[in-house]
């Protein structure tokens, strides 16, 4: 069962981008395409720390470095981005982030533990991989919000080769109240809930 469940996990993080890809897709909004120009972000930045790094896995198993996890940032950037970004305006939102915090939570746990169980990274390798996740997390959220809340982004999407795009229009939905991170001009803060 527990080879089941590496093999199922190894092979997770390609079934959430073909998710996030359809949810593009098919809805268009501006929240979709950032998370996974996000999750593509952190993915380059891990082959490029893996190959600053050049740290081999422990007992060779797996192909490629092992310095950081990827498995471990790809989760953490999952974890932190979409609990960071759900809105807490409605109380049935609230009530769903109350589920989907420790569901997710408990995924990242259960992927870290994996990846060391298994082998394919040491437990520095996979603590490694979260502190990047986390860290990518936080600053892709205010990029993302930073560009999106500017004057030059609302002026840009209003251009008729930028609505060709059919982007759903969800400014609204990167307000700074909506993020765990708030967004603050003077100053970048965590919100404690």
């Amino acid at each position: 069962m527990l080879e089941t469940l590496g093999f199922s996990i190894h092979y997770l993080p390609y079934f959430i981008v073909i998710t996030q890809g359809l949810a593009l897709l098919f809805t268009r909004r501006l929240y979709f395409a950032a998370f996974l120009g996000g999750q593509v972000i952190n993915e380059l930045i891990n082959n490029v720390l893996k190959k600053m790094f050049k740290q081999p896995r422990p007992s060779g198993k797996g192909m490629g470095y092992g310095m950081p996890s990827a498995h471990a940032q790809f989760f953490t950037f999952l974890f932190f981005y979409l609990i960071s970004n759900i809105k807490t305006k409605s109380n049935f939102i609230e009530q769903s982030k109350r589920v989907v915090a420790p569901v997710l939570f408990s995924l990242l746990v259960l992927v870290c533990w994996s990846r060391v169980y298994h082998g394919y990274h040491t437990l520095i390798q996979v603590l490694v991989g979260v502190s990047f996740g986390v860290g990518f997390s936080y600053s892709w959220t205010h990029i993302v919000a930073s560009i999106i809340t500017s004057n030059a982004f609302s002026w840009l999407i209003q251009r008729k080769y930028i609505m060709l795009l059919c982007l759903n229009n969800d400014l609204d939905y990167y307000k700074p109240a909506t993020s765990l991170f708030s967004l603050d001009r003077k100053h970048l803060s965590v919100k404690n809930n």
